[in-house]
């Protein structure tokens, strides 16, 4: 879910650009100065939290309706009893998708396309067919994705905040005494290098210094740098920071790549390459946090992403034993000539360049057993990605957990069509400012139609497995099937939930992929996990899947369900009576 479209949705302390002017060198003192920009954040957010508070009193605070629910004996239902519902199914898709190797599914990375091409897969295996006049298929991609892949562009992203980048090969290069090394296998350049953009762009030739970790810490007493020369140096820098001594359950400042550039830059070296725990991919950003945190990009020189296996070529030792060792203490002199070879000498040039991204949606449909306007499920299938202190926004709730139940559904309604067709659609760019999903809607309304229905699966694994939310525009003045459909549903006892709130929204509302077909009218409602928002996970690294509920995967999944069979006008819950519901 993203954190805010076109200025709508709760405020936020604003952001430093990307790309700004550099900022002062960091001392002893910075943590201190950053413990006071925290205390003074949170003045400012109290603040804006009254704001927020007295926004709640005006007629645009949202609505909230408890829903009658079912305690009755349910009847016999195919689809929500269908073995891709079970709780133990769901929450290994969620595990699949959080895994490290997706590192993040930010839009765009490699990650990202390995997740792509794994829902491809099971919209092939469940029988969905590629919705006829969508522009899908592409020979750049293998099948089954080729089938399935919606195609977009994008020329920035983070709400335009960064200008799309991507590797600039003719700029690339890595050698080692004299052996060229491969682009995209043991390197990539860093981001924002790019000519517009040059910080980290160029080239640089010298002697390769090992520097451990790049960090002086005279609060930890840890100097990576004592006694080293380099001046005209290619340094070479493991990412994150040693294991014992400076993290707790997160990762401090020291470990952030922006600051051991700004000390290689302050040191004279002439160039840098950075090892990576996670192989040499390609980041077009970099992920942003809840709250904000303080790795801003400072100075900066020509810098490369190198992958643990090149790192190991060119310092003659295994990266891990020099990240057992370093996380001990920095290397001593007779430590370091026990583990290193002579020092090799490195040539370096990495560039970007700026050009849009060809993007993709992945995208399949179950045709129904009858004619009629099309229902649409999206669940978002991007996350944040990686931050610069190398910790990995996992996104198992956001958006692992509604992909799951999604998936789920899928088999569900393949297995046992509705009568209407339904559009399974997993969208990237949804973190970016609905990317994906505005780009969907136009060639989706040329290819089906106005969709019937639009239900969207987005955040809906946390929380008490007993309740959901449904939120809704606020104004469905005009959509009074939409509350049928909605209250249908819940009376059913199929789903599991013991209570069921209806949100009527102004504002959070526009906050996930739904809002696109919303906006050209389509009635849609977007599942949700509470309400209000329980941020203590939400866009942080702490987004694992031991957070979230299989119990609760399944009844969302089941709800959803529900309400695509109520539209559709088949199953049980289309017959069953309405509740009244009471406003609180």
């Amino acid at each position: 879910m993203i954190q805010r479209i076109e200025g709508t949705g709760p405020p936020e302390v604003p952001r430093a650009p990307r790309g700004g002017p550099s900022g002062p060198e960091r001392g002893p003192g910075d943590r201190r100065l950053e413990i006071v920009l925290i205390v003074a954040l949170g003045i400012v957010g109290t603040a804006l939290g009254a704001v927020v508070f007295l926004q709640a009193l005006s007629s645009d605070a949202a609505r909230i309706t408890f829903l009658e629910t079912a305690t009755g004996e349910r009847a016999s239902n195919p689809r929500i009893e269908h073995p891709a519902l079970d709780p133990a199914r769901l929450h290994a898709d969620v595990r699949w998708l959080a895994d490290p190797a997706r590192q993040g599914r930010d839009t765009p990375s490699r990650g990202l396309r390995d997740a792509q091409a794994w829902v491809a897969g099971r919209l092939a295996e469940a029988g969905a067919v590629p919705v006829a006049g969508l522009d899908v298929g592409t020979d750049g991609f293998a099948a089954p994705l080729a089938r399935y892949a919606h195609l977009y562009a994008a020329d920035a992203f983070g709400f335009g905040e960064w200008e799309s980048e991507e590797v600039d090969a003719r700029g690339c290069e890595l050698v080692v005494d004299g052996e060229a090394l491969v682009l995209e296998r043991d390197f990539v350049p860093l981001t924002s290098s790019s000519e517009e953009d040059p910080r980290y762009r160029g080239g640089a030739s010298g002697p390769a210094v090992f520097c451990g970790f790049g960090i002086d810490s005279p609060p930890e007493d840890y100097d990576d740098f004592r006694g080293l020369e380099l001046e005209g140096a290619i340094a070479v820098v493991l990412d994150g920071e040693p294991s014992t001594g400076f993290a707790g359950s997160d990762v401090t400042a020291e470990s952030s790549v922006w600051n051991k550039l700004d000390a290689l830059v302050r040191k004279g070296a002439a160039g840098a390459l950075v090892v990576s725990r996670h192989g040499a991919r390609y980041r077009a950003s970099r992920a942003r946090w809840m709250p904000p945190d303080f790795d801003k990009e400072r100075a900066g020189l020509p810098t490369l992403v190198v992958s643990e296996a090149a790192a190991a070529r060119i310092l003659g030792g295994p990266v891990k034993a020099l990240r057992e060792a370093c996380s001990e203490a920095p290397l001593s002199v007779e430590r370091r000539a026990a583990l290193l070879r002579p020092a090799a000498r490195v040539r370096l040039a990495a560039a970007t360049r700026r050009a849009p991204a060809e993007l993709i949606n992945v995208v399949g449909l179950v045709p129904g057993t009858e004619s009629g306007a099309a229902l649409v499920v999206v669940a978002h299938l991007d996350h944040i990605g990686v931050g610069p202190r190398g910790r990995i926004g996992h996104g198992a709730d956001d958006n692992g957990s509604g992909v799951a139940a999604a998936l789920g559904m899928l088999e569900a309604v393949a297995a046992h069509p509705l009568r209407r067709p339904v559009v399974f659609a997993f969208p990237s760019g949804e973190e970016d400012g609905l990317l994906g999903s505005r780009a969907l809607r136009a060639d989706l309304a040329d290819a089906v139609g106005q969709p019937g229905l639009c239900v969207s699966l987005d955040m809906v694994g946390r929380g008490d497995p007993g309740r959901a939310v449904l939120l809704r525009g606020a104004d469905v003045r005009d959509r009074p099937e939409l509350d049928r459909w909605i209250e249908a549903a819940v009376r059913s006892p199929s789903h599991g939930f013991t209570e069921v709130q209806r949100v009527d929204d102004r504002s959070f509302f526009t906050r996930s992929d739904h809002y696109a077909l919303y906006e050209v009218g389509v009635p849609a409602v977007f599942l949700f996990e509470t309400w209000p928002l329980d941020e203590g996970i939400y866009h942080t690294w702490r987004d694992v899947p031991e957070h979230v509920s299989p119990a609760k995967l399944q009844r969302t999944a089941r709800l959803a369900l529900l309400v695509l069979e109520a539209a559709s006008g088949d199953g049980s819950a289309s017959s069953a009576e309405t509740a009244t519901g009471s406003d609180r």
